[in-house]
């Protein structure tokens, strides 16, 4: 059978599809022209179908809208990505830690290791480190006093000094070398103290003795006059008062003010006549010679005047000045002194009764006063609650002064002291005074001690 041309082209396509399919497409040879055209030829341009390298290439990314097969639709996925979800990554790293010279890490999440740069046994050096401390670094090489280099391996060194000779010395103006300068290159002025390094200048290099820092600091403290160990001479001073420049201690040449001065004696200054004594004038703030009004003086009231003495006037015997009693004048008087008499101490117990504890006999010179003091120590034998004791001065039934006294409490120790005094009018003569005790409220008895009258006697025209 004669194929046309254009049939060409389906017979090149049902021999590629017999290669490419092999027994199926042999066995559909001899079916119907539409059945090869539908079945073996059309595939090659249907929609419905992809290529088997469209299948088989990765494009840019899972889950493209245009991909061609559903996760659903494969067959043999592992067992472990059956279910959608990637549980573990099937890997066997639970954690990573950082080791020696490194430092971060973890054992989740997104981690992080870093170089751990430092001098410890452990650590990185860095690259600006010293790794071999028997190298010099070109830094130290560079720079003054940090590296210490044998003269035998420099280079370059002139040949003036290559030989390790200074054949040239003396003063800075002898220098004979090539670059040298010496001062006749110097214009004055010129070296600085900005030129100059600090510490470089020695007190060898100067042409001077000059004073240390310990000999200024000194010039601020008290010293001794012409010492030895002085840094400053009399003749370097400057400033000096012209009354001591020089060198002599004229001392005080002129007196004023009722002074003289003769050579080194200063005396009040002579007067102009006999018996005139120096005054001051308070207006014009000055003292001067002036005549002595010679004022004489007249004793009274107490004082006299014989020949140049003044002193008190004479009294009778044991008399003594006194004041009048319309205060117009002193007069002498006869000394009347305030007498002074005491019981003696005694111990007793006082109760409810009222009783004579102590008493007193004195005999007064005159009319008077009299200071009347008594006193006791009492500690209460019964007592509840704290209770009193009545006391009284009585001269026969008079009660002369009467008062209370605390008993204390009863803790067995005796801690009440009790007094009291009063000053009464008296006549000459003699007087007995009693001292009265009666306890009084809840307190029936207590004790005393140290228990006396004191009378002290003054007279009325004391």
């Amino acid at each position: 059978m004669r194929i046309r041309p254009h049939f060409q082209t389906v017979v090149i396509a049902v021999i590629t599809a017999v290669v490419m399919a092999a027994v199926p497409a042999v066995a559909h040879v001899t079916e119907s022209w539409k059945h090869l055209r539908n079945k073996h030829v059309r595939p090659f341009t249907d929609s419905r179908y992809f290529r088997k390298t469209a299948l088989q290439t990765a494009d840019a990314a899972l889950n493209e809208p245009g991909d061609p097969v559903d996760w659903t639709n494969l067959k043999g996925v592992p067992a472990a990505f059956a279910d959608g979800s990637d549980a573990d990554s099937g890997g066997d790293i639970t954690a990573v830690n950082a080791g020696t010279g490194l430092t971060g890490g973890g054992d989740n999440g997104a981690v992080t290791l870093n170089v751990d740069f430092g001098p410890g046994a452990n650590q990185v050096a860095s690259g600006d480190h010293l790794h071999d401390g028997r190298y010099y670094t070109e830094t130290e090489l560079q720079t003054s006093g940090s590296a210490s280099v044998h003269w035998d391996n420099l280079t370059s060194v002139p040949a003036g000094f290559a030989d390790g000779v200074d054949n040239t010395s003396g003063t800075a103006s002898d220098l004979v070398c090539s670059g040298c300068v010496d001062s006749s290159d110097l214009a004055p002025d010129a070296v600085t103290s900005a030129k100059i390094l600090d510490g470089e200048v020695v007190v060898a290099d100067l042409a001077f003795d000059p004073a240390t820092q310990g000999e200024l600091d000194a010039l601020g403290t008290a010293g001794t006059i012409n010492d030895a160990g002085n840094p400053v001479h009399w003749t370097k001073l400057k400033g000096v008062p012209a009354g001591l420049a020089d060198g002599t201690d004229d001392g005080v040449t002129t007196g004023t003010d009722g002074v003289a001065v003769s050579g080194t004696t200063a005396q009040l200054a002579d007067c102009t006549s006999t018996g005139q004594i120096f005054k001051y004038n308070a207006v014009t703030n000055t003292w001067s010679c002036s005549s002595d009004n010679d004022t004489t003086y007249t004793g009274s009231q107490g004082i006299a005047v014989v020949g140049t003495d003044i002193r008190l006037d004479d009294c009778a015997a044991d008399e003594v000045w006194k004041r009048n009693s319309a205060d117009t004048a002193w007069v002498c008087a006869a000394d009347v002194t305030g007498a002074v008499t005491g019981s003696s101490a005694v111990s007793g117990t006082v109760d409810t009764t009222a009783a004579t504890e102590g008493s007193l006999t004195v005999s007064f010179p005159s009319d008077g006063f009299a200071l009347i003091s008594s006193e006791a120590t009492f500690e209460p034998t019964s007592l509840t609650p704290p209770g009193q004791i009545n006391a009284s001065i009585m001269e026969g039934a008079t009660t002369v002064q009467s008062w209370k006294w605390d008993s204390g409490d009863d803790d067995g120790n005796t801690d009440a002291h009790e007094s009291f005094s009063g000053v009464t009018s008296v006549t000459s003569g003699s007087h007995t005074y009693e001292l009265r005790l009666q306890t009084v409220g809840s307190l029936s008895t207590a004790s005393y001690e140290n228990l006396r009258i004191v009378v002290m006697f003054f007279p009325t025209g004391l």
